[in-house]
């Protein structure tokens, strides 16, 4: 050892010291040896990754032996009265048609994967809350275990037909989902619907078709306003060198929720802002491709699962604002307005729904009447009238709203009115 500075190293070269225990001896010798400054780095460097390499091993074998302890602590394997039966084995892959029924559940991503999420939580990364979720997060995964619900109710085909009424300028996109119901139901791989864009113009009533959509089909929903200021981190996760990271939207719904094939609204899609550094419409190229989506990683817990389930539905304005390159991987469909009979019925399931919404006691449901007047409107502002309608009746003391009721902007004939579509349809 350098007892003082002219003993200290040689520029460029750093003093190693390295101990060996010899046969039949009990001491240890130790050697110094002079060594170039980036050889003694990379030695280091390598002698640290083996060391939390080997930690890691520990951590995924204890919690292997955590999940065999839990699973041995409840009733036996394929009990009924066991709702922890299908406790994942980290170390076994999940084998279809064995394990599970790939015509209703799915595995979204590895059990290996999520033992070493939760191994590597004590070792990776400066910042200990972001450790300590990694880990919650990690066992919380290893023991709900990979498999998702596909998502496919009994009366997912009714549900479809009770829309079309209500939603006339959306049958050919109702069409589409029930071609795609009958073949999930005669395919061994489950229900797959490839990625939606409803282009048109503002108020037709796009994302609540979507809405509706998500809720027929009996699977989670969740929606995504690119009209607002987000970023590629939203659906993929922030950065995981921010101290605020946070997981993204997918990771959620499918890791942390219930179904393997929720329904995603990109609403506005056509708004998004493009011009920073954060393009919210990057990762969506890798997303809506199953092949790439099933190996989608979120970037703050990073973390790979498959997203290629995914039911994308995506409103707009005007497609010639969005690449090609994206345009491509969707089936576009022109939404445009219904015609006179399409309207009027479309409007009176748009009150129906307000009427429903409201809640209202001791009130009479909307009549055609209403619907008539209001049918050259679009879905957004009858919702708006009937609900003003409503108000104006409860005001009045009565139990059922009338055509008096109706605010006369809303009416075709009101003074000084301009931009509405044409006139009542009867």
């Amino acid at each position: 050892m350098p007892d003082n500075a002219s003993d200290a190293p040689p520029e460029g070269f750093l003093l190693h010291r390295n101990r060996e225990k010899w046969e039949n001896r009990s001491d240890q010798e130790t050697f110094e040896l002079l060594l170039p400054a980036q050889l003694k780095s990379a030695m280091d460097l390598e002698k640290k990754q083996l060391t939390e390499q080997r930690l890691a091993a520990r951590k995924a074998q204890a919690l292997q032996e955590e999940a065999e302890l839990l699973r041995s602590d409840r009733a036996p394997a394929g009990s009924a009265s066991d709702p922890d039966a299908s406790l994942p084995d980290l170390a076994r892959p999940l084998v279809a048609g064995e394990d599970y029924d790939p015509r209703c559940m799915h595995p979204v991503y590895c059990p290996v994967a999520a033992g070493q999420l939760a191994a590597r939580a004590a070792l990776a990364g400066p910042d200990k809350e972001i450790r300590k979720r990694d880990e919650e997060l990690g066992r919380k995964l290893v023991q709900v275990g990979p498999l998702r619900r596909i998502a496919i109710p009994e009366g997912a085909l009714a549900a479809l037909d009770a829309l079309r009424p209500g939603q006339p300028h959306f049958a050919e996109v109702l069409e589409l989902v029930r071609g795609q119901l009958i073949l999930a139901g005669q395919s061994r791989h489950g229900l797959r619907i490839p990625p939606i864009l409803l282009n048109g113009e503002p108020g037709l009533g796009k994302t609540h078709f979507a809405a509706a959509l998500a809720k027929a089909l009996g699977t989670s929903v969740r929606r995504v306003s690119f009209d607002s200021a987000i970023t590629s981190a939203t659906l993929m996760g922030s950065e995981r060198r921010w101290s605020n990271t946070t997981f993204g939207v997918l990771f959620e719904l499918i890791c942390l929720g219930e179904h393997a094939n929720p329904v995603v609204i990109l609403d506005e899609l056509d708004k998004a802002s493009t011009g920073g550094e954060w393009n919210p419409l990057a990762p969506l190229h890798t997303l809506l491709e199953p092949s790439t989506a099933a190996h989608a990683r979120d970037i703050s817990v990073n973390f790979e699962f498959d997203a290629s389930r995914v039911i994308w539905i995506a409103t707009s304005n005007d497609t010639r604002r969005l690449p090609a390159s994206l345009l491509s991987r969707f089936i576009q469909f022109q939404i445009g307005r219904p015609d006179a009979r399409g309207a009027i019925d479309s409007a009176q399931a748009v009150l129906r729904q307000v009427f429903d919404a409201l809640a209202l006691i001791d009130f009479e449901p909307p009549g055609r009447a209403l619907a008539v007047q209001l049918a050259h409107l679009t879905a957004r502002e009858i919702r708006q009238a009937g609900e003003q309608a409503f108000a104006s009746a409860i005001g009045r003391g009565r139990r059922q709203v009338s055509v008096q009721d109706i605010p006369p902007a809303f009416l075709d004939e009101a003074p000084g009115k301009a931009g509405r579509a044409g006139p009542p349809l009867h």
